[in-house]
Parts: C-alpha cells; sequence; structure tokens
C-alpha cells in the first residue's frame, strides 16, 4: 500500500519521503532509526543540559513585533519559561496559545532557579515512552514530521508487516519475529534502549540476518536458473588475432591480462554460461581485456554487449572500439540521447545482425531490445546492475556468458563474502609503460605553489582535473565546490579554457564538454566525482582534488586514476583549503605513500572499520539498510548455508513453508522471470 494513504501523508510529504526511497508502507517500515533520544519527564528529576519531555497548560504567551518571544508551561510541578529569539510569530501566536494543552521538548536550563527551555518544540512521543527514535532526514522533512506519522498509524504500519523468513529459520536461530523486532525499533521502551542504540539489539539482528537471508536468496536464484540453463558455448582462439590487435592497440597484454583473458577463453567454451567478476587496480587494462574477449566472439558470428553506467563512459567506450575494431567488426552505440531515428535504426541493425558489438548504459535493459545472436555481455561497474535486472536480462536472453567488472579493487574478505556465487579474476599489474601516479599533500599555505603546479602543466601544453565534492555551496558545509572553483579558474586561466562538468548537467551538454577536453579545445575540467569512473584523455596528466579528507581512500584512488594514462606521467595534488585533523592526515598519506589499490581497498578497510558502509558503493558493494558485510560475515555464513539447504530440495520454492517467499520474489519481478 502506497504511503500516501497514512494520516499525516499529503501529497507534499509523501514526496519528500520519496527522496528516501519511501515509498510503501513496507519501505516506511524498513526505514530505521539511527538513534535514539531519551527524555526526562519529571521535572523535579532533571538537571541542568536534560532533554526533557513535559506536559502541561499554556498559561500566557507574549509576542511583541521583535523578539524575544515568551511563553509560560504551567506544568503539575511548576511553571516552565519558554523563549524564542526568532521564528514565525504567527506560528507560536497560534500554538502556544494560552489554553493550549501540549507536550514540550527542549533541553533544561535554569536562569535565577526557574527552569526554562529555548526554541522548545511540540513533542509527539507516546504517552508510554520517553525515548523518541531519531530518523534519516531529507531536506524540508522533519523529526516530528516522521513521528507524527508514525505515532498517528502505528496500527496500519504494523499491519502491513509479514513475515517471510521460513518458521523453522525463525525458530533455529531463535529469532524474534519480524512485526516485534519493527514494532521494537519504531515504538521503542527504556529497558531495551542500551540494546537499541548499539545497532545490534535482538531486534536488529533480526532484520540483519533477513536482510542477508534474502539478498543471498535472490542470487542464488538468479544463479541456479542461469546453471539449469546450457550456455551458449562459443570456441575462440584470441591468439588468432593477438597480433592484428596488439598493433591497433599500440601495447602488449601484460601476464596479467593474459591470463584473464584466457580465463575467460576457457568459461565461453563450457555448456555452462560464464559467470565471472573481473576486479582490477586503476589502470590495470580492464576495458582491453573486455576488447579482446568482445572481438574474439564476433569471429564466431556472435554479437556481444557493454553497458556502460553512463553515458560519458559509453561513449568513450564506443570511440575506443570502434577506431580499434574498424574494420573488423561493426560497432554501435545506443544510448537515450540519440534521437528516436537513430535509435530506430540502430535497433534495427541488432536485431538483423549487422551490428557486432554494442555499447550503452545499463538503462539499455530497461527498452526492448531484440539481438540476432547475442553471445557475450559485459557490464561495467558491476554493483549498479542488481538482482532483478539480472534476472530480467537472464529470461531475456537465455544462456548469454555475462561478464561484470569492478570499477576498484575489493578487499578479499569482502570478495569472498559478497560474490561466492561468481568466479573472481583479478588484475593488479598496469600495462608496459604506465607509470604510477605520483601524489602529494598541500595545504592552505601553499596555495601559491598549487597555481604554480597547474600553469606548469598547461604551459607543457597538457591537460588538468580539478575536483571538488560539491557542486554548489551548502549551508550546511563550508567547503569549496565546483561552480565557486570553476568561476575563479574561468578567469584566472583563461588562455587555456576551462570548463565545468557535473552530474546535474543533461547527457548532451556532458558530452560537449567531453569532446570539448578531448578535442584539446579546454585544457582545465573542473568537475565533481562524475569522473570518478572509466574517463581516459591520455593528455590529462594533473589532478587537483580539493578537500581530500571528504572522500574514501579507494574513491581517491579510483579518481586519481584518471591521470597519467598516456606517455606523460601523471601527478595528483590532494589541496586542503582549511584545516583538518591529524587522523585524515593520517589517512590521506597512505594514498601519498603508495599506489597499490589493493592495498589501498584494504587500509580503507581498517580505517573505516566495520560497521561503517560509507563508500561500500565504490568496492561495488551494495547498499543494505542493516546489514555490514565487514561485521556480519558469520551471518552471511550462516544465511548462505541456508539457502544452498533450501534451493537444495525445493529449486522453484514450490513447497508449502516456502510460499511466502515464493510470493516475495514473484512481487520483485525474479522468480517469474527466471521460471
Amino acid at each position: 500500500m502506497k504511503v500516501s494513504y497514512l494520516k499525516k501523508v499529503g501529497p507534499r510529504r509523501a514526496a519528500l519521503l520519496s527522496k528516501l526511497g519511501v515509498e510503501t508502507i513496507s519501505d516506511l517500515l524498513w526505514h530505521l532509526p539511527r538513534d535514539y533520544q531519551q527524555y526526562v519527564r519529571c521535572l523535579a528529576q532533571a538537571s541542568e543540559g536534560d532533554q526533557v519531555l513535559l506536559h502541561g497548560t499554556i498559561v500566557s504567551c507574549t509576542v511583541p513585533f521583535k523578539p524575544p518571544y515568551k511563553a509560560v508551561l504551567l506544568t503539575d510541578e511548576g511553571e516552565v519559561d519558554l523563549t524564542w529569539f526568532s521564528g514565525a510569530r504567527t506560528y507560536i501566536q497560534a500554538t502556544f496559545a494560552p489554553g493550549e494543552s501540549l507536550t514540550i521538548e527542549g533541553q533544561l536550563r535554569f536562569f535565577r532557579q526557574r527552569p526554562g527551555i529555548t526554541h522548545p518544540k511540540v513533542a509527539t512521543a507516546t504517552a508510554d515512552s520517553d525515548i523518541m527514535p531519531l530518523y534519516p532526514l531529507t531536506e524540508n522533512l522533519s523529526q516530528k514530521m516522521l513521528q507524527d506519522i508514525f505515532t498517528e498509524n502505528r496500527a496500519a504500519i504494523l499491519d502491513a508487516t509479514e513475515e517471510v523468513l521460513p518458521p523453522e529459520l525463525v525458530q533455529r536461530y531463535h529469532l524474534p519475529g519480524l512485526r516485534e523486532s519493527l514494532a521494537a525499533l519504531h515504538y521503542p521502551s527504556s529497558r531495551e534502549l542500551a540494546a537499541l542504540k548499539t545497532g545490534l539489539s535482538r531486534y536488529h539482528k533480526r532484520l540483519i540476518f533477513e536482510e542477508i537471508f534474502l539478498h543471498e536468496l535472490g542470487r542464488a536464484l538468479v544463479s541456479y536458473a542461469q546453471r539449469q540453463r546450457f550456455g551458449i558455448a562459443i570456441d575462440i582462439s584470441v591468439d588468432t588475432m593477438a597480433d592484428e590487435l596488439t598493433r591497433r592497440l599500440g601495447f602488449t597484454l601484460t601476464e596479467g591480462q593474459q591470463a584473464v583473458v584466457q580465463e575467460i577463453q576457457q568459461d565461453l567454451a563450457a555448456s555452462q554460461p560464464m559467470n565471472r567478476l573481473l576486479q582490477g587496480d586503476v589502470g590495470s587494462g580492464k576495458t582491453a581485456v573486455a576488447l579482446y574477449a568482445m572481438a574474439g566472439v564476433t569471429t564466431k558470428g556472435y554479437q556481444a554487449l557493454l553497458l556502460a553506467p553512463t553515458e560519458v563512459l559509453a561513449q568513450q567506450h564506443y570511440t575506443l572500439f570502434a577506431r580499434i575494431l574498424d574494420g573488423l567488426c561493426q560497432v554501435e552505440l545506443l544510448c537515450g540521447s540519440l534521437s528516436k531515428k537513430q535509435k530506430d535504426q540502430r535497433r534495427a541493425a541488432i536485431h538483423e545482425g549487422a551490428a557486432d558489438i554494442i555499447i550503452g548504459t545499463h538503462a539499455l535493459l530497461q527498452e526492448d531490445i531484440s539481438f540476432h545472436r547475442l553471445g557475450l555481455s559485459v557490464i561495467d561497474e558491476q554493483h549498479r546492475f542488481g538482482v532483478e535486472q539480472r534476472a530480467v536480462f537472464a529470461r531475456n536472453n537465455p544462456g548469454v556468458n555475462q561478464l561484470y567488472m569492478s570499477a576498484t579493487p575489493i578487499p578479499r574478505t569482502l570478495a569472498l563474502t559478497m560474490y561466492a556465487d561468481m568466479a573472481l579474476s583479478s588484475l593488479k599489474t598496469l600495462p608496459v609503460g604506465r607509470q604510477p601516479v605520483q601524489t602529494l599533500f598541500l595545504g592552505s599555505a601553499r596555495q601559491k605553489q598549487l597555481h604554480q603546479e597547474i600553469e606548469q602543466v598547461l604551459q607543457q601544453g597538457l591537460q588538468v582535473y580539478i575536483v571538488a565534492p560539491l557542486i554548489e555551496e551548502s549551508e550546511k558545509v563550508d567547503l569549496e565546490n565546483a561552480s565557486r572553483i570553476y568561476e575563479q579558474y574561468r578567469v584566472q586561466l583563461a588562455p587555456h579554457g576551462v570548463d565545468l562538468l557535473h552530474g546535474r548537467m543533461g547527457a548532451e551538454a556532458k558530452q560537449q564538454v567531453m569532446e570539448r577536453f578531448g578535442r584539446g579545445e579546454t585544457q582545465v575540467l573542473v568537475s565533481t566525482t562524475v569522473i570518478e569512473v572509466g574517463v581516459d584523455y591520455p593528455r590529462a596528466s594533473l589532478m587537483v582534488i580539493y578537500h581530500p579528507e571528504r572522500f574514501g581512500l579507494s574513491q581517491l584512488h579510483q579518481l586519481r586514476g584518471r591521470v597519467g594514462r598516456g606517455s606523460h606521467p601523471g601527478r595528483c595534488i590532494f589541496f586542503a583549503p582549511g584545516q583538518i585533523g591529524r587522523e585524515s592526515r593520517e589517512r590521506l598519506q597512505v594514498l601519498v605513500d603508495s599506489t597499490d589499490g589493493f592495498y589501498i581497498a584494504q587500509k580503507d578497510l581498517e580505517i573505516r572499520g566495520p560497521g561503517q558502509l560509507f563508500g561500500m558503493r565504490q568496492w561495488g558493494i551494495p547498499s543494505f539498510l542493516v546489514a555490514d558485510p565487514i561485521r556480519d560475515v558469520k551471518a552471511w555464513e550462516f544465511a548462505r548455508d541456508e539457502v544452498r539447504a533450501i534451493l537444495a530440495r525445493d529449486p522453484a520454492l514450490n513447497a508449502r513453508e516456502h510460499a511466502r517467499l515464493r510470493e516475495y520474489y514473484i512481487q520483485r519481478n525474479v522468480l517469474n522471470i527466471i521460471h
């Protein structure tokens, strides 16, 4: 049921909730508190600085033309002064009118021995609780709004819980029921507070296990369905075209690349569809490996598909493949910015077999495309390719071999946890001639040196990336932003040409910016992290990253991998316009000292520690609501064992005890797609 049908949720609040991914009551149930605030309800027991929750009646309210505004709340234990130094006069007059009975929330202070609260809020705490859940929010959505929704709709919300886990699992692991768990988290009691605040209460553990189990079962269902189908066996011999591809590429594959190509060749020749994850360090040559495999497939009369996460990257792949494979096979680009006529023409070419290699974005999976003879699909930045998308693709293209590529190295422990159902290949060495990127750190006192470094590179006719963490100025954080940096350098470096690139720009505008940079018409590109993955311009030799402390180590390593991709050595400057802490400085030193992406990913994992999911996506790890792939390794092992046992005896989930599981995956277009 849509969340908009609940009390206290109108169209405006529904739109705000949608920004948090909350569309249905089920989504709302899984929008869990990030923390809890305990209040003192008894004025006599409250001390200076305590958060209090006091019920009483307003006995006076004084709202002059200018603040401060004052009111007095009469409780059973005496009077409490309420004061506002800013705020809407009309709201205060209406809400705190004499005679109004209210529950007030705020921090207690004493002035001349009289208790008082500055900028009090009208609370929505339930009568039997002195604890308030604190939820993740979005702009214009307050804690009070969410608490109102949960308080006013308690029965309707909890009645929407559906127990999906088989009863034997709940009993075997002594798990509380789903309704009981969600009720405990959204409507907490004081006796559970200490455990709830850890995020590892028995109720949290129930949800953690369920999230992991359902994730693993979904992956396993898709993998099982793939294994049951005969694969498209393609016996390619890359050796027969290696010399020609080497000549066109201008370099020989490293030993590591050659080994991975051999692994892919063996997979393609097998009777089961290939299901392989290729991870590699920045600049290790994953794209070249994919090119060899895709070109090999076309020599046997099959088509190959490469899907990228963005149009910028898809266009870049197309330009490279079309140039290298010119005359050997036909390469086509299919993406959203094309006109309807162009799309129709290219779809026809794909259907008729005139297109051998098709390059596009992940969005192509949502379109009705008929392939002539698809044999291999390559998914770049695979973590954006979810279980449902995999299921759709497997159903529409039975037996097709699949190669997934990870944007950055994945710590080994994480890879073993998350990708146990896939064959894993790793690239660790740089291609011949490519030099490691030199990295240095500059503080605000060395801004002059920064400008000298940029000028020196530009005078050589080379190009510069300047990366900022934000697009525009924010009231919440005092950081340099891409727009302001662009305006600064647009004037300062005018003779060299400066452009701005960020994620809010349309596809055509982005493409124009990248084409100007690619042609050398602009030498400086100010950007957000939209350039993080795959952007490859050989004349870009310097990257400046503002506020590097705002990024994860693996993300910084990925960013700096955009430079030094040609014959010119690459340099990366971490520039901190303001003061940063000692821990942040030590963390950045890891990147100054090392260019080994696998070592950096492991250090990033160690520094962040269990429980911190920020940055998981950069390792190709999907986001979870409560589960943590690092912290909850044991739960993953238990869940995976249970999934294997269930599929061994009931692979289609037809048994009565699995009816709810079956319905769950049918609703999510997994079971009805793969069977």
